[in-house]
Parts: structure tokens; C-alpha cells; sequence
């Protein structure tokens, strides 16, 4: 019963109701070995479900404009992988998304972040399906918030060697 009811809230939540995919994709974790634990938190996004009026706005400021938010959360399953979420957005709703359980573990919240390298073919996708219909993508964003992976992006993986060394250069002069 809590697997069927965990996929029919998994069908709902990628079609129609983005903002109820991270709990979703914590219970999906939960199908096989389900505890009265996951019962209890299954019955909470029920309740949330059955007590909210959901409505889900979508809409598009610019089809030239595409946005996309990527990130991750580091280490919070007992396996000690990470958890990845993406949306993509024309500027009022999100339309295309993703929440999921990262496959390997990771050493960092850095590392974690990679999974920005997970989502952003969809954003690819998403530029390639517009301007095949006509729609010239004049700005696409890609945003991630992890400080270290964004001077990774815009200094060059360099920048970890470079702290690395120079950590190392202290310990020897010690």
C-alpha cells in the first residue's frame, strides 16, 4: 500500500505539483524497507495534500529567457549520499524539475554540488527544443549557490591546487 501511494504522489508531484517533489523523493527512497516512521511522514504529505488548496501558477515572462536553479544537499541519507534538486522556469512557475538521491557518495559539499553537471542537460535540451520551434534564446541562467564550486567554474579547477599546495607549504615550513 505505501509503495502504490508513494508513485501515484510521484506521478502527481512531476506533472503538477513540483513544490511536493522533495518529500516525495524521500519516501520513494523508503518503498522497499518502509518503517511506521515513513508511514507517519507519508500520512503528513497526505495531510498537506488533502488541507492545502493547491494551485500551481505557470507562466512566462520572456520564452527568450530561460532560468534554471540547481542544488544539492550534502550527505543526508544514512548511506551518506547527497540529494539533488533542479527547476527550470520562463520567469513565473517552474515547469521542469527534478529531485533525487545522488548516486555516489561524495567527500564534500563541493563534490555534492557536481550534480549541477546532472541538470544541466536538461537546460541544453530545454535552448535546443526552443530554437528548433522558432524562439532564440537571448539569456539562459544557470544558478548554483556552493561558493567553492562557483570559484572552481570561474577561476579554473586550478584554484583547489592552489590552496592545497599552499596548505601543504605551511605544514612543511612548521
Amino acid at each position: 500500500m505505501f509503495q502504490s501511494i508513494v508513485a501515484k504522489l510521484l506521478y502527481v508531484a512531476i506533472r503538477a505539483q513540483l513544490d511536493m517533489l522533495l518529500p516525495v523523493a524521500f519516501l520513494c527512497t523508503r518503498v522497499i524497507k518502509s518503517t511506521k516512521e515513513d508511514q507517519m511522514k507519508l500520512k503528513h504529505v497526505l495531510e498537506y495534500v488533502k488541507t492545502h488548496q493547491l494551485v500551481y501558477t505557470l507562466g512566462a515572462e520572456s520564452l527568450n529567457k530561460v532560468q534554471s536553479w540547481v542544488d544539492a544537499a550534502y550527505s543526508v541519507y544514512p548511506d551518506m549520499k547527497s540529494h539533488t534538486g533542479g527547476i527550470t522556469s520562463f520567469g513565473l512557475g517552474g515547469f521542469m524539475g527534478i529531485s533525487t538521491k545522488q548516486k555516489l557518495n561524495t567527500k564534500s559539499s563541493t563534490e555534492a554540488e557536481i550534480s549541477a553537471s546532472d541538470y544541466i542537460p536538461n537546460t541544453i535540451w530545454l535552448k535546443l527544443y526552443m530554437e528548433a520551434h522558432g524562439h532564440k534564446m537571448d539569456e539562459i541562467v544557470f544558478e548554483q549557490d556552493n561558493e567553492s564550486a562557483i570559484q572552481m567554474e570561474t577561476k579554473g579547477a586550478n584554484v583547489c591546487w592552489t590552496k592545497v599546495e599552499t596548505y601543504q607549504h605551511q605544514i612543511f615550513l612548521d
